[in-house]
């Protein structure tokens, strides 16, 4: 099965470039890769972080911004809050800001606690560009719990 999960995701990327898209996948585009990495989601969980940013990367999948999710310090004794997901966004802040259809991609972790005051610390203060680096390769070997996603319009 997990064969054929990998050839679907391949045929789909040969198919695009077959046909001329450039640089990204466009939003039906993702939109049907998204809708059949969920049907298949019992293939995805178990897996880690870096195979997704692989996944997107090889089949085009913009990543042009990133959150956490994170748990309420109310429910922890000590008052922490602790990562809890990983979201990944189609379109950057200023775009969704300005009504861009995105979608956000969300990836529930099976870690144990980390603190999200700690993990933001432990990365660089440069540029976006150093810091997502880190970040991916911060995240990269989390395996994955859950995965869902929605495509939204942020009202202007």
């Amino acid at each position: 099965m997990k064969k054929i999960t990998l050839i679907f995701c391949l045929f789909i990327a040969v198919n695009l470039h077959a046909h001329g898209q450039s640089d990204y996948m466009v939003n039906n585009e993702i939109q049907s890769f998204l809708d059949s990495m969920i049907v298949h989601k019992n293939q995805i969980v178990g897996k880690t972080m870096g195979y997704i940013y692989d996944l997107f990367q090889h089949v085009r999948i913009p990543m042009r911004h990133f959150s956490i999710e994170k748990t309420s310090p109310w429910i922890d004794p000590n008052g922490k809050s602790y990562l809890k997901s990983i979201i990944l966004y189609t379109e950057t802040l200023e775009d969704m800001d300005d009504g861009l259809e995105y979608f956000d991609i969300r990836f529930e972790l099976d870690i144990p606690k980390i603190e999200t005051g700690e993990f933001f610390r432990s990365l660089p203060s440069d540029s976006y560009n150093i810091w997502w680096n880190a970040f991916k390769q911060r995240t990269t070997l989390m395996p994955i719990k859950d995965i869902w996603f929605s495509r939204d319009i942020l009202p202007i």
